[in-house]
């Protein structure tokens, strides 16, 4: 200090972290939920409850981010963020969207859970297996954000893609039946 030489003593100690195994599980089983309760009767409106949750789940992951800067500023997150932001903004469209049964809703938000699975998910999928992470908060939170965002994201995908497969399904119930090929 102040042109002086400095020495520093003491212990670095490596602390392994966890096993990954049940966040991946937790991220099955999520994903597994999303697509099957978006099958329901009232399957519209799980999924804009799933797309509400996905959106608000990475909101508060990146202002945990945000916070663990050294300034403590929020500015980060609006630079560091900014296709996140422009998805966010999709995904609550998609939530009202699918609120009014619109199909147009369901691939947007299965777009945006995708996009936020990648970018807010896999993005930080290091802090389920990594004994610390860079985060305002308990661990365990970090951990629960982004497994949850992984499998709302991957369920809101897959449901897409089964009710696309039941309503293919269902037309081609509704179609009359061809000419007898019996002789």
């Amino acid at each position: 200090m102040d042109g002086q030489p400095v020495t520093a003593s003491g212990n670095l100690d490596w602390v392994p972290g966890p096993s990954p195994v049940p966040w991946f599980a937790l991220e099955i089983a999520v994903a597994a939920a999303v697509v099957t309760l978006g099958l329901l009767r009232r399957g519209n409106f799980v999924l804009a409850m799933a797309v509400t949750t996905i959106v608000a789940a990475d909101i508060v992951h990146s202002v945990l981010i945000a916070f663990s800067r050294a300034d403590g500023r929020l500015s980060g997150f609006f630079f560091g963020n900014t296709v996140e932001t422009v998805v966010w903004v999709l995904g609550l469209i998609a939530a009202v969207l699918l609120v009014r049964r619109s199909v147009v809703g369901l691939y947007l938000a299965a777009t945006a859970g995708f996009v936020i699975a990648m970018i807010g998910g896999f993005g930080d999928v290091g802090v389920l297996y990594r004994s610390s992470a860079p985060i305002a908060g308990p661990i365990g939170l970090a951990r629960t954000l982004t497994a949850t965002t992984i499998g709302i994201g991957f369920g809101l995908l897959g449901a897409a893609a089964a009710s696309r497969q039941q309503r293919w399904r269902e037309r081609r119930e509704m179609l009359p039946a061809g000419p007898s090929m019996a002789g």
